[in-house]
């Protein structure tokens, strides 16, 4: 678990001096808000992916990206606007296994190190809720722009859920601006 940590604590220390300037400009895996999924995966690929539609607006939709060279996470949730036929990735979300009842604290190292390393930027820290077939405990880090970052605690209670494939897991989210916006218009 230590382990874990710090890999994440030095993936977020070598990129975040970037991240100030342009959120653009974090990765996770080496994907970033801004690049197109057809740096990773061939068209073809693209699109013989089941794409994900979990927004009642269906706008954007979310892919799943995995690659055996991946040092921190298992499989990362890419999001991209609905139509577009670049791919632009909107929102990167990095995923690994972990169970609910120990991943609040690793959560909160991760917010620490977020906390010391953006004093200016607003944080705000979620309560634990649940709401369709599973619990999360989740932070947010905004920027000036609206853009933000995410820490995301998500546990699975529903069996079906379970059978279908849904794991329990700690997300690192980076989301641009244009993918907060939908959000806050998604859930208004």
């Amino acid at each position: 678990m230590n382990k874990l940590f710090i890999v994440l604590i030095l993936v977020f220390t070598t990129q975040i001096p970037s991240l100030a300037e342009d959120i653009k400009d974090f990765e996770i895996e080496e994907v970033s808000i801004g690049d197109s999924a057809l740096q990773f995966l061939s068209k073809d690929e693209i699109e013989k992916k089941e794409k994900h539609f979990y927004y009642k607006l269906r706008d954007y939709y979310t892919i799943i990206y995995s690659n055996p060279d991946f040092k921190t996470y298992e499989f990362l949730n890419l999001n991209i606007r609905n139509g577009d036929t670049e791919f632009i990735i909107v929102s990167v979300e990095g995923v690994i296994k972990k169970d609910f009842s120990s991943c609040a604290s690793e959560k909160k190292k991760i917010e620490k190190e977020l906390r010391s390393q953006f004093k200016n930027q607003r944080f705000v820290l979620g309560k634990k809720s649940e709401n369709d077939g599973a619990k999360y405990l989740s932070s947010s880090l905004y920027f000036s722009n609206n853009s933000a970052i995410r820490v995301l605690c998500t546990g699975i209670i529903d069996k079906s859920l379970k059978e279908q494939g849904y794991i329990d897991s700690l997300r690192v989210v980076i989301n641009s601006k244009e993918f907060t916006d939908f959000l806050i218009r998604e859930y208004e």
